[in-house]
């Protein structure tokens, strides 16, 4: 991330760590552990109770940040590659705090590099055409045997902790949030020893850039069906990284990602730094 912003007088960089029971063993830490995924989820309290869920902790910061500071922050990033970027792109969907923090003036953006899978907010998947399109259906249930396809963290079944009522609310929210979208041309292993393949994650594709692109067509029509149309057009932004895989230093260096964060103008293939490819992250 120090290739985006770097830590100065301006700028306040912050990394939380949410451990699980195999970190930090036999050193004594005593504070709140999370499993490998419910961290991810943001909903969930931790193992052993003494911490809420993942979201409530980055809400907290934030509060405390603005009572300690208020009106200090003109832009907040919320950024993440992976199993960060399932993170970040849920906490878009469903934080009660983006709005507030806009109307009080903090220009409010997420960036979601390589997630293995999405949050929709409506019970539909992408298919992929023969043409590189996309339809957008529901699954046919009778071939495929998934009965948990839209329970969380794929869809809003079934959300634990939460008081989501309204997915149709849900949805045109989103719509109206900045969210910025780095998918790696190379992250196309469907075997990929981390790669989700819950059935759930499956029927959204086979690798990360397809769900991704599946995400960005569902999207789309998100918008058309809302009449968000501008909105879309303005506030969420795709955009795939050349020759590069699932890699988070290539994703986070790629010249143009700094531009779209800034809202100046980048065009939607940017390139990255020449650093070589890997297939690295969680």
């Amino acid at each position: 991330m120090d290739s985006i912003v770097q830590s100065d007088q301006r700028t306040l960089v912050i990394a939380p760590a949410f451990l699980t029971k195999t970190d930090e063993s036999g050193k004594g830490y005593a504070g709140p552990r999370w499993t490998a995924s419910s961290w991810i989820t943001g909903l969930i309290p931790s193992v052993d109770g003494q911490g809420p869920g993942t979201f409530r902790v980055y809400q907290d910061i934030i509060q405390l940040l603005q009572m300690q500071h208020p009106h200090a922050f003109r832009q907040i990033i919320f950024a993440g590659h992976s199993g960060g970027g399932q993170f970040i792109q849920r906490f878009a969907v469903l934080n009660p705090i983006d709005e507030q923090l806009r109307a009080q003036g903090t220009d409010v953006r997420y960036l979601v590099a390589n997630p293995s899978s999405y949050l929709y907010t409506s019970p539909v998947r992408p298919v992929l055409q023969k043409d590189g399109s996309f339809i957008l259906a529901k699954p046919d249930l009778a071939s495929v045997n998934c009965p948990d396809w839209n329970q969380y963290k794929y869809g809003l079944e079934q959300i634990p902790n939460s008081d989501v009522a309204d997915s149709n609310e849900v949805g045109k929210r989103y719509l109206s949030r900045h969210v910025s979208y780095l998918l790696g041309e190379l992250d196309t292993d469907p075997q990929h020893p981390l790669l989700d393949k819950h059935c759930a994650a499956e029927l959204q594709g086979p690798y990360r850039l397809a769900r991704g692109l599946g995400y960005r067509a569902f999207l789309q029509e998100l918008a058309q069906q809302t009449q968000m149309v501008g909105p879309y057009s303005s506030g969420h932004k795709f955009i795939v990284i050349p020759r590069t895989g699932h890699d988070q230093k290539k994703m986070f260096s790629a010249r143009c990602v700094a531009a779209i964060l800034q809202d100046r103008p980048a065009t939607e293939n940017c390139s990255a730094d020449d650093t070589p490819a890997s297939q690295n992250g969680d």
